[in-house]
């Protein structure tokens, strides 16, 4: 009886992948559809699309065009443009373990994980909606005996693209929303939610200021820990720009991003916007004409790789990191789901750098003998 009950939960839960990978590859067939019509490229087939079929047809019944019709016109290497459905469905849940992202995903936990000196301070912390604490998780006594210039609030799990996200700043002797001048007291932070972050907002280096002052800018490292030899490798960077008055980066709140040199940390000539479009000059910088590089780029690298070190039971993410006022890198935040790869192939990077085919053939291994979920 038990094991027709395990193969039921197991046929069950086999469906539901399956109607969640359809889901997700019909919306990014959709999507990426409307990106080709608005950027005036053609739909009809092209040169080597039949090499990037080829590539994911081995991992995924489920290969749309469009993606590959689309970012040729960025990234001229037919096997490394990713399907960003295959990507979300079969590479990351290949590559991740989701019985522990979430765990490993809440903001609340980023001290204990990475170290207290590489994360903004902690104010105050929320966890499923038990008593506000302070950052050693004691009962947090007082908000406004603080020394802080600017905090910045924000939910500690189930975030992305800085929804959410609030800053506050101190004026009249109270800490004030920078967009709705509500003041941050018990009850604000009680109806904030059952998990929040409150954090000091850091100070950013010179170099990320002149990107844009009102928005903390970070850079964007994707990282691999190798399926052969535990190494982590960085593969592909980008640096995420505010507008101008906003105090958020992301693509999606109206920022922009231009790629980086891994070796070297050079800014690209180019920032492109989440639909592609393209600009030389943002915020009043001008890209083309400067040769822009990333101050402390070693130690970035090296703040990476220790990173993706650490998360052990995930070996592709995609980290968040800004520049301090003595330029060390601060981690933000980490992405173990929704990489984005996009973002990089939007720059002209591969985003699995050099390990494409090592991760391919990992994942079609990984999808012979699981069920997922």
């Amino acid at each position: 009886m038990k094991k027709i009950v395990k193969r039921c939960v197991g046929i069950i839960s086999s469906l539901s992948y399956a109607v969640i990978e359809l889901h997700t590859h019909l919306s990014y067939r959709s999507q990426f559809k409307k990106y080709i019509i608005r950027n005036g490229f053609s739909l009809d087939k092209v040169k080597d699309e039949d090499i990037y079929i080829e590539q994911w047809k081995g991992i995924s019944k489920l290969v749309e065009p469009y993606s590959y019709r689309y970012f040729r016109h960025y990234l001229d290497s037919p096997k490394d443009i990713v399907p960003e459905a295959v990507g979300r469905c079969i590479i990351e849940r290949s590559l991740n373990n989701y019985k522990y992202t979430e765990a490993y995903a809440d903001k609340n936990l980023f001290p204990e994980i990475v170290g207290r000196a590489n994360v903004p301070r902690t104010i105050a912390a929320r966890i499923m909606g038990g008593v506000i604490m302070d950052g050693d998780f004691k009962p947090l006594r007082n908000l406004n005996s603080l020394n802080c210039e600017a905090l910045i609030l924000k939910p500690s799990t189930n975030g992305s693209s800085g929804i959410g996200v609030k800053k506050f700043t101190y004026r009249d002797g109270v800490y004030k929303s920078v967009d709705t001048n509500d003041v941050l007291d018990d009850k604000l932070l009680q109806d904030f939610g059952d998990n929040f972050v409150l954090q000091a907002a850091i100070e950013q280096s010179d170099f990320m200021n002149r990107l844009c002052k009102t928005s903390v800018n970070t850079i964007r490292v994707a990282t691999y820990r190798s399926v052969k030899t535990e190494r982590v490798h960085v593969l592909a960077a980008i640096v995420r720009v505010g507008k101008d008055g906003s105090y958020v980066d992301n693509a999606h709140a109206g920022g922009m991003f231009v790629g980086v040199n891994v070796t070297t940390g050079i800014l690209a000539k180019r920032l492109y916007t989440q639909y592609g479009d393209e600009s030389k000059q943002w915020n009043g910088v001008d890209y083309e004409k400067s040769e822009m590089q990333i101050p402390n780029w070693d130690k970035v690298i090296e703040f990476a790789e220790m990173v993706g070190r650490r998360l052990r039971h995930h070996r592709l993410v995609a980290l968040d990191i800004a520049l301090d006022s003595q330029q060390h890198p601060v981690l933000i935040e980490y992405n173990l789901r929704s990489y984005s790869y996009w973002l990089f192939m939007y720059t002209g990077q591969k985003p699995l750098g050099e390990y494409t085919d090592e991760i391919v053939e990992f994942c079609k291994k990984k999808k012979q003998k699981t069920i997922w979920f």
